[in-house]
């Protein structure tokens, strides 16, 4: 009987290793090791979010079917899955939806998941400095306005469509017909017209704006006081962040992507047929067409960092990047420091949406396909 127990080990022990040589799965014995170490909330979810406040979002399967719920960082059910939406933490407050289609309606849980704001609003945002922007129904349709951490509202719903505050100010628009934004105040004053055909959040003291077509649709950007910072002169525009922002010249069949800064002189010239926004003093920027391309790093001079290398990849957070290596269909996500070096091997996926940011020393990964993958959560 020992002797059987000492083949049957040895037996498992090859057929481990194998396992871990299979094509598709190269990583090392040591490496798969450090894998499995990082995970630190076994993947057993439908969905999550990240961490927020200590609560993760995560959607699970119950009698009543898919629901949403909050776990802590030791995996624990906090907040019963009772719920048909979940957006993470904020202020103390989260928004829960209760009821489907026609019947849904949202509201907002504290810690202990009582609930604090009555589920009366067609929409519901996480509060960001104690604000909250909510959508109901009234007889003139569904309209937008501002609440505070107790339910009372701060700005009436009176806007057709409005973004989040941010700097002090949120872009909102009334019109029924098109859409044409202005700028409001937390006190609900216009203090910017409506003017513009789109218009983004503030980020260091500019804002990204569309103008009509007296500038025939070009994109510039404003100032708080609504005047014209950058002329409008450009075929999209992205927020300015760590003093620069990234910039579109020419139409989607040819266009080249580059960088401004705060007076709109050009100090990455247009080069790249993607770019995003600078974090941590990079920015993750594609040569070539989607799928096709190579994303790799750029610092603030237009110097590559990280050479184009990797299928896809997000920005920085905390000295770590999600990266993604081999096509949108199949390939796998991973984590990279600031050299390109992987950290977290790329074994997410495959698909899309893999994996979200660290938050809190966490990050949300799928293991598995798309439609029959589980989500977990790993360590830094």
């Amino acid at each position: 009987m020992k002797l059987f127990f000492q083949i049957l080990f040895a037996i498992c022990i090859v057929l481990g290793f194998l396992a871990f040589t299979q094509k598709g799965d190269a990583l090392s014995v040591r490496q798969h090791q450090d894998f499995a170490e990082r995970i630190v909330i076994k993947p057993e979810y439908d969905s999550a979010t990240v961490f927020s406040e200590g609560f993760a979002a995560v959607r699970v399967k119950t009698e009543r079917g898919a629901k949403w719920g909050y776990i802590n960082k030791h995996g624990k059910m906090l907040i019963d899955a009772v719920f048909e939406g979940a957006n993470p933490f904020s202020n103390g407050l989260a928004a829960v939806q209760v009821g489907r289609g026609s019947e849904a309606k949202w509201g907002y849980i504290d810690y202990s998941g009582r609930f604090k704001i009555p589920f009366k609003f067609l929409s519901a945002s996480p509060f960001l400095d104690d604000v909250a922007r909510v959508q109901v129904d009234l007889p003139q349709g569904a309209m937008w306005g501002f609440i505070n951490t107790r339910g009372a509202w701060v700005i009436e719903p009176k806007f057709r469509d409005a973004g989040q505050f941010s700097q002090g100010l949120a872009a909102v628009s009334v019109a029924t017909d098109v859409n044409v934004y202005g700028y409001i105040d937390t006190q609900g004053k216009l203090l910017i017209p409506y003017r513009f055909e789109r218009a983004e959040p503030f980020s260091e003291g500019l804002a990204a704006i569309q103008f009509n077509d007296d500038a025939k649709g070009k994109w510039g950007f404003i100032d708080q006081s609504g005047r014209i910072a950058v002329h409008p002169q450009f075929d999209f525009a992205q927020s300015f962040s760590e003093g620069l922002a990234a910039v579109r010249i020419g139409d989607f069949s040819f266009s080249k992507w580059g960088y401004i800064d705060r007076l709109g002189e050009m100090k990455i010239k247009p080069q790249f047929d993607l770019a995003d926004s600078f974090s941590e003093g990079l920015a993750a920027v594609r040569v070539g067409e989607p799928d096709l391309g190579r994303v790799g790093f750029i610092d603030r001079k237009g110097g590559y960092v990280i050479p184009p290398q990797f299928g896809a990849a997000d920005r920085f957070v905390s000295d770590r990047a999600a990266a993604r290596q081999g096509s949108a269909t199949d390939g796998r996500w991973g984590f990279i420091d600031r050299k390109g070096a992987w950290v977290v091997e790329p074994k997410f996926g495959p698909g899309a949406y893999v994996m979200g940011m660290f938050r809190e020393d966490l990050a949300p990964v799928r293991i598995g396909s798309q439609l029959s993958g589980r989500w977990g959560f790993i360590s830094r």
